[in-house]
């Protein structure tokens, strides 16, 4: 008999522990991974994290010098304006795989294309010349507005691809509707806009110029919502995707931040450098600013941040929307990329040795960017690495099955095992 009883209990044992280890296995579909469970720590995540580099896909020589380059949200278009001098000035279409899809002459024979800018669709890019016209094209080489009245140097079209702002050299700032075809209204500046940004929906958008005044507009009037004179020529603005965050720059060392409610800057420094570049994330928590110096320098809403040294001029800077990649070049061909978190350099690379990198343009969540340098585009793509995860982490971070099912098992297990004992001793109690 007490063989018997053993035998039972190590039978029942046995199959409790195969059909929970079964359901055990079965239950690992149900896992998560380490950086989704919010139980491990910050730390933790990060030894997990995935690190990033970029690597150079293509590059593309120019006829002309590419003065400014944009690109789609999703980074399947590029666009660039070029630059002369004396010939054509052509506004270029690539997408990411290398294929040079048109170039379109706007016209003329001298003066550059100074802004280029696409929609995040990729569907319209938009040019200002200088010297000429301001010109909206689609992406199968139509144009689909032209204004000869002004000459253009700045532009901009809101995200969602309905709405172009445009500023000239003689102080002209105006207002189009895409999909109705519709030149909406004009403003007068008094002198050159040398900038201009617009909210994602067109409902706001600001521009600076040399009339030291940073401006605050509504699509819905062409009369001001406020408007801000600061200590000298406006060389940079920039404005959060809702329109509610606006940081600009002057050509008398300062810089300032504002919120759309008030014309009074949140802040404003004194810098020993002009910023001659300024780029803000969707959110507006994040500020970059790129120096003459060669210094970029990301800022917070508080005014806090970092700066790194890049040796020498910088032209342009650019942040993508979710604020987690800065790129900036300088005037030694060298083109760089930050985390947000860090003033240490991801990636750094050499265009053309001393050669001037004239624009850069990264797209929405930093995975590809694009740089003008040298009568070249060049064109990168973020190529990530993750270390292999120690698989003691792995176990503990294992997230465990939402059902009861292994309990059910071990109860009714346990129960089993009562059952069997009780009914032993009943029939030795017989016996």
């Amino acid at each position: 008999m007490k063989f018997k009883l053993k035998t039972l209990l190590l039978v029942s044992l046995f199959t409790i522990l195969a059909m929970t280890s079964v359901v055990s296995l079965s239950s690992l579909n149900n896992c998560k991974p380490v950086w989704n469970i919010p139980i491990i720590s910050s730390s933790l995540k990060n030894k997990l994290s995935t690190s990033a580099s970029y690597e150079n896909l293509w590059v593309y020589l120019m006829s002309e010098a590419p003065y400014s380059v944009a690109i789609s949200a999703n980074g399947t278009y590029i666009a660039a304006g070029g630059y002369s001098g004396f010939a054509s000035r052509d506004v270029f279409l690539f997408n990411s795989t290398h294929n040079f899809l048109w170039s379109y002459d706007v016209g003329g024979t001298l003066g550059y294309i100074n802004d280029v800018d696409i929609s995040a669709d990729g569907v319209y890019i938009a040019a200002a010349d200088d010297t000429s016209d301001v010109v909206l094209l689609n992406r199968t080489d139509q144009e689909m507005w032209r204004n000869t009245t002004y000459d253009g140097y700045s532009i901009k079209i809101s995200e969602d691809g309905n709405y172009v702002v445009a500023g000239d050299t003689n102080g002209q700032i105006m207002l189009y509707e895409i999909l109705n075809e519709n030149f909406i209204w004009s403003y007068d500046a008094d002198d050159r806009v040398q900038d201009v940004d617009i909210s994602e929906n067109g409902k706001y958008f600001v521009t600076g110029d040399d009339n030291n005044n940073v401006t605050l507009f509504d699509k819905d009037s062409s009369t001001p919502i406020w408007n801000y004179t600061t200590n000298g020529d406006v060389l940079s603005v920039a404005m959060s995707a809702d329109g509610r965050y606006i940081a600009a720059s002057t050509d008398n060392v300062r810089i300032y931040f504002f919120e759309n409610t008030s014309s009074t800057p949140v802040w404003d420094y004194g810098t020993a450098f002009d910023a001659v570049s300024v780029a803000i994330s969707a959110d507006g928590e994040n500020i970059v600013f790129g120096y003459a110096s060669g210094q970029i320098q990301l800022r917070n809403k508080t005014g806090l941040g970092w700066s790194y040294s890049t040796g020498a001029p910088i032209r342009s800077v650019d942040i993508s929307a979710d604020g987690q990649y800065i790129v900036t070049g300088n005037d030694n061909g060298d083109v760089y990329v930050f985390k947000n978190s860090s003033s240490s350099p991801i990636f750094k690379t050499s265009t053309m040795a001393g050669q001037d990198v004239l624009s850069v343009a990264i797209n929405k969540n930093g995975s590809y960017f694009a740089a003008g340098a040298a009568q070249r585009v060049f064109f990168y793509s973020m190529k990530t690495s993750e270390e292999p995860p120690n698989p003691l982490i792995l176990l503990l971070a294992l997230q465990q099955p939402e059902s009861n099912t292994i309990w059910i098992i071990l109860g009714i297990g346990v129960t089993v095992i009562i059952v069997v004992i009780m009914v032993v001793v009943i029939k030795r109690k017989r016996k």
